[in-house]
């Protein structure tokens, strides 16, 4: 994922934030290596593990954020080249949630999500395959009628206001992004593009 980010073609000023949810010292180390990377701002918040709190530590990550949009995306993730300068071009002028598509592939026994076709030919020599579910399949037969069940904090953007945090009385993963959906464009007035 750092290799991906680090070679994302938007040529804006931006930065990454690392959420950690409890990881273990060493790797906390590893991940401040990269902390004065010359494409971008590279910084980490750390939060105790308390159990699941994925809405917690996204919102450590938003609580810090400085620019006009906030792309979320998962540690297990590989997002294509042109990620960053594609959620810009999306979001316009009013409150917006852009919602990217992905592809799962399992590759050493881990899951990646956010592959964009140009990521996957990095993968053929690992092995990798992808999963028969499609989730963007999924996606555009859901964003008709019930947009905010196509969002998936894997890959997606919001503009930063003081209402886009997630809900931190949701534990664990899965349902957090949805509700954050359906409250901004139900309760806010965000509109969601895919």
């Amino acid at each position: 994922m750092l290799a991906a980010l680090f070679g994302q073609d938007f040529r804006g000023t931006w930065e990454v934030i690392f959420c950690d949810d409890g990881s273990r010292e060493d790797y906390r180390e590893q991940l401040s290596t990269f902390a004065a990377h010359e494409i971008c701002e590279v910084r980490l918040v750390w939060q105790r593990h308390r159990g699941r709190g994925v809405a917690k530590s996204r919102n450590n990550g938003a609580r810090l954020a400085r620019g006009r949009i906030i792309l979320f995306l998962d540690g297990d993730s590989i997002p294509g080249s042109d990620v960053v300068s594609r959620h810009v071009r999306a979001h316009g002028g009013s409150p917006l949630i852009v919602c990217g598509s992905r592809r799962v592939i399992c590759s050493g026994g881990l899951l990646g999500a956010s592959i964009t076709h140009e990521s996957l030919s990095m993968l053929k020599h690992q092995n990798s395959k992808l999963l028969p579910y499609d989730y963007v399949a999924w996606q555009e037969e859901n964003f008709v009628e019930t947009p905010w069940l196509a969002c998936m904090s894997c890959n997606m953007s919001v503009t930063n206001t003081e209402e886009a945090f997630f809900d931190e009385h949701l534990l664990g993963w899965g349902i957090e992004d949805i509700e954050l959906a359906y409250r901004l464009t139900h309760l806010q007035g965000f509109d969601i593009v895919l």
